[in-house]
């Protein structure tokens, strides 16, 4: 993951991921809940990825400066990770609990 969120160009499996996009394929990594707070949220929120948990549940990934009631809506029961620097206000959080989310952020 690490190695997807630096670019690296020279990795085999980081060169099948960007043909994969070339070709307009969408790409769903699965990840242990165990691997959330090690992943590079910053760099992987830009990148066009599906995640999905252990548990089959989608895994949202924010790491904007500040999380509203907009960014929240959209999205289904899962697990929203947010970077540590993520302001998430207090309607966001309200309006994750409705939706079944369960936040996790990183140390």
């Amino acid at each position: 993951m690490r190695r997807l969120a630096e670019g690296a160009d020279e990795d085999p499996a980081v060169a099948a991921l960007r043909q994969a996009w070339r070709y307009g394929m969408e790409v769903t990594i699965d990840i242990e809940r165990v691997d959330f707070p090690r992943l590079p949220l910053r760099e992987l929120a830009g990148l066009p990825l599906l995640f999905r948990a252990g548990d089959g549940l989608p895994v949202y990934v924010l790491a904007r400066r500040v999380a509203g009631y907009a960014d929240i809506v959209p999205l289904s029961p899962g697990h929203l990770l947010l970077a540590r620097t993520v302001l998430l206000t207090a309607l966001a959080r309200d309006e994750a609990a409705k939706r079944g989310l369960q936040l996790y952020r990183q140390d």
